[in-house]
């Protein structure tokens, strides 16, 4: 049977989600009948399950029955790429299908009530003992129901438990009993949580997004390095990027002291046997680069970390060598201003307490990898190792109150996806502070090597890097911090990565050109063109980003509501500066729907996904506008229509050109009534929350 849909997509009462069989996985009608009871015995935990009917909805809205493949090849050529089919479901083979159908049918009202339709049963050995589609057909007063796919809040506890995941702890479940069932998730409570603290294993699977409003994103993870390195206009969740870490070197004048020189990382949560983690996370993944870092050089044994998005707070508590330090990461954040919360750049804050009687010199290390021309997902091999790689160059940068390393390449062209550049620095440039660099290097065994010694740096290498390879680059702060005083170190990472291309499909908006380029850019370049400019605005704004970033923080988690309310509602304005959303060269703002761990997910702007979302509105109103001028400017159709997704750039072929009549007389998700009535509503609400009049009479007519 040729047919253009992958997989049949089912859906059984008491099962919340669609049970999907694979076209390619059967031949006959039993063969779809024997595969679907297997996929819902593994839902529902039940053996012995029987298939007493499979229906669908016509166009006509009436219900039709399948009982052969020849129907069920008429069914899928009718509708290829959008049949649902809805099956009644019996377990035990000897009963009828009022017995035991996930408590969920409406068969067995009173009898005043009942309706009665013909269906098929087939028992599962009937259909592993025949090749044909040979079933016996019975009298039921089983009516399927029309929209059988139901949300789990609206089942009963029965109903609920017989297609819940069995190795997850239901809600409300006693916290004293934490099995509930043979093969539980393991319950782990956080003693802190309510003060918003992780640490022992419940920084397990931490990361906290260091990202920029549409402008790329990188994590600080539950070990205190960071990971997720989604900078280069590309998802991937995995992305690791080697030898990125801080570290201290601290030498005491009380001689009963000793000289200690660490990684500011831990590996308490490396070893994850005996542990199941939760269905797609990956969030506790040890990157390899990670776990060889920590096994050639010392490190702490454990840490903590206050999470108050958009703040950060490490505290290193396994040190001991009479300092106490934690380290503040923040990236401005700061809402109705949408410009400086794009500014590609996460600020770094020490402070060093000294706990004794005596002065000790303290010397804080950043290393960095210069990723300019990797493809933002392979792994780099051996520290410095891609085929990407070639060319690539570390140099001195100092600006007025900065001090840095950019690294960049010289093998792209100015309009190469991967040219670019990653710039680490400091802005304790004043006469109490001593800054060494070592522009490159290849092996942190080498770095440490001297680091360690008197917290001195290696000299450096010469020249670009060789092919299919690259630099890392470090820089020192020293300083000495008096008994019983604080001293504070500031570090920064940047980012300029202008080149964004459309690097996913858009075949389903009619763009089947996969041999052009299209550019989008990004938007932060439109505000600081060139690398030291945006330094410079970074460096001299810096004190400014920092507070009023502090002041939302502590507007939110200074609430009187419920920890997990703060928690929640500053979780999400995490979103719109996730690799999910993009700010591009022409201004406008785009979304996927979602990220998969390499690829964003159904592109773009999709009309009702979005039409719950209020974040962006609320923080960034100036965006929020973007994507209605976006809908109301360039996707509408002339007779109306809002196709569902948005096509870029935005001088290519809208979606609705490709209709007969410019109507869309498909059976797919291209037009979802939903969005549009919410681009309508969001359309009012952008001007009630600060739109001009202008703005309103220029787009709300189109509505």
């Amino acid at each position: 049977m040729s047919n253009s849909t992958d997989a049949v997509a089912c859906y059984i009462d008491g099962i919340s989600s669609a049970v999907k069989i694979g076209r390619d996985t059967f031949d006959t009608f039993d063969g779809f009948l024997s595969q679907l009871c297997v996929e819902v015995e593994k839902r529902t935990l039940k053996n012995n399950a029987s298939i007493c009917s499979v229906k669908y909805i016509d166009d006509e809205d009436e219900w039709i029955q399948i009982t052969s493949m020849d129907e069920m090849v008429a069914a899928l050529s009718l509708f290829p790429a959008s049949i649902q089919m809805h099956v009644k479901v019996c377990f035990n083979s000897d009963s009828d299908c009022c017995t035991d159908v996930l408590e969920v049918s409406s068969c067995c009202q009173p009898q005043s009530n009942q309706c009665c339709a013909s269906t098929t049963v087939a028992t599962n050995e009937k259909m592993k003992a025949s090749s044909s589609s040979s079933l016996k057909t019975t009298t039921s007063c089983c009516s399927p129901r029309k929209f059988s796919a139901i949300p789990e809040i609206f089942l009963e506890k029965k109903q609920l438990e017989a297609c819940r995941d069995p190795r997850v702890t239901p809600r409300g479940a006693n916290k004293k009993n934490k099995t509930h069932s043979t093969e539980p998730l393991p319950l782990e409570e956080n003693p802190t949580a309510d003060q918003f603290l992780y640490s022992g294993t419940s920084l397990r699977a931490f990361t906290f997004p260091l990202g920029v409003t549409g402008g790329g994103c990188v994590s600080l993870s539950g070990d205190g390095g960071l990971r997720q390195w989604q900078i280069q206009n590309r998802v991937c969740h995995d992305a690791q990027v080697p030898d990125c870490f801080f570290a201290l070197f601290t030498e005491p004048e009380d001689t009963d002291l000793d000289t200690t020189a660490t990684v500011l990382m831990s590996d308490e949560n490396y070893d994850q046997s005996g542990w199941t983690p939760a269905p797609m996370v990956t969030d506790h993944v040890v990157p390899p680069s990670s776990i060889q870092l920590l096994k050639d050089l010392p490190h702490l044994s454990t840490l903590e970390i206050e999470a108050k998005y958009p703040v950060a707070n490490v505290n290193y508590t396994g040190l001991s060598n009479g300092l106490n330090v934690s380290m503040e990461s923040i990236s401005p954040c700061i809402p109705l201003d949408s410009k400086n919360s794009g500014m590609p750049v996460v600020y770094f804050t020490f402070t060093l307490e000294n706990t004794t009687s005596s002065p000790i010199d303290a010397t804080l290390l950043m290393s960095q990898h210069n990723m300019v021309g990797w493809d933002g997902a392979t792994p780099i091999q051996d520290e410095i190792k891609f085929p990407g790689y070639g060319g690539n160059t570390n140099t001195a940068l100092t600006l007025s109150g900065f001090s840095g390393i950019d690294m960049a390449s010289t093998q792209f062209r100015k309009m190469d996806p991967q040219n670019g550049h990653v710039v680490i620095g400091t802005f304790d440039t004043d006469s109490d502070s001593t800054i060494s660099t070592c522009l490159q290097y290849q092996s942190h065994n080498d770095l440490w090597a001297t680091f360690s010694k008197d917290g001195s740096l290696p000299t450096s290498a010469t020249g670009a890097s060789s092919t299919g390879t690259t630099w890392n680059g470090a820089m020192t702060v020293k300083k000495t911090v008096n008994a019983g005083q604080s001293v504070t170190v500031s570090f920064c990472f940047l980012w300029f990565f202008a080149n964004r291309y459309v690097n996913w499909s858009q075949k389903g908006f009619g763009i089947n050109d996969g041999l052009s380029d299209y550019w989008l850019g990004n938007a932060y370049p439109n505000f600081w063109p060139t690398v030291p400019e945006l330094i410079e605005y970074a460096t001299t704004n810096k004190d400014t980003f920092l507070g009023t970033t502090r002041l939302f923080s502590d507007s939110m988690f200074t609430s009187t509501l419920p920890y997990q309310i703060v928690q929640s509602a500053a979780g999400v304005v995490a979103i719109p500066r996730s690799p999910s959303c993009m700010w591009l060269g022409d201004n406008t703002f785009y979304n996927f729907e979602g990220c998969s761990p390499t690829s964003g997910c159904c592109p773009l702007n999709c009309a009702h996904v979005l039409d719950y979302s209020v974040a962006l509105s609320r923080l960034w109103p100036d965006l929020e506008q973007s994507q209605r001028t976006n809908d109301l400017d360039l996707q509408l159709s002339p007779n109306g229509i809002l196709p569902s997704r948005s096509t870029v750039p935005i001088w290519l072929r809208r979606q609705w050109t490709f209709w007969p009549d410019y109507t869309d007389k498909s059976p797919d998700q291209s037009v979802c009534s939903d969005g549009e009535i919410a681009t309508v509503i969001k359309t009012y609400r952008e001007y009630r929350v600060g739109a001009s009049s202008k703005w309103r009479s220029d787009k709300y007519h189109l509505c």
